[in-house]
């Protein structure tokens, strides 16, 4: 995918245990790259119809444009977690300690 700036992919996994994939990229406008993701879906949509075409499919992305503001609260809940996070692991290490 040729872009001004290459994006990076991110996976997340689940609390379902699946995993799923992202690619983040900043500093542009990406309605754009969003139109060009709708076509390709419908052009995956189309080759499902047509028996010739049945095996063949595009890799597809959803894009969600947001700007700056998003990724600062977005970056202050991950940090909140990660605390949480750690205190609950901190807190079964002691209980664990404890209970021997």
């Amino acid at each position: 995918m040729k872009s001004l700036r290459k994006p990076k992919r991110l996976i997340i996994r689940g609390d379902d245990e699946r995993e799923y994939k992202f690619l983040v990229k900043g500093g542009e406008d990406l309605r754009q790259d969003q139109r060009i993701e709708m076509v390709f879906t419908n052009m995956n949509q189309m080759m499902a119809k047509s028996r010739k075409c049945q095996r063949l499919s595009l890799v597809t992305y959803n894009i969600i444009p947001i700007n700056t503001r998003w990724v600062s609260l977005l970056a202050e809940h991950v940090i909140t977690l990660l605390a949480i996070n750690r205190f609950y692991q901190n807190e079964i290490k002691l209980q664990c300690h404890t209970n021997f």
